[in-house]
């Protein structure tokens, strides 16, 4: 198995201020304070491009050992 090379974070301008950290952390509570379990769907058309883009999303989500065992 050959090693991959480093390849460093583009676009990254460096550290956040313990503010921002702060605020963001607040913000992101927020919004997962709210969510819900769903138990009912709509049957109101998404566009294909939606899926997609959540599909791309959630194939980043980190897995044990990376082994990314889901499947869409």
């Amino acid at each position: 198995m050959s090693e991959a090379e480093f390849e460093p974070l583009q676009g990254y301008d460096g550290e956040l201020t313990p503010e921002v950290m702060h605020r963001r952390s607040m913000d992101f509570y927020q919004q997962v304070r709210w969510r819900r379990s769903v138990r009912e769907f709509s049957d109101k058309p998404v566009p294909r491009s939606v899926i997609e883009q959540c599909l791309l999303a959630a194939g980043t989500a980190p897995s044990g050992a990376n082994q990314q065992p889901w499947h869409f």
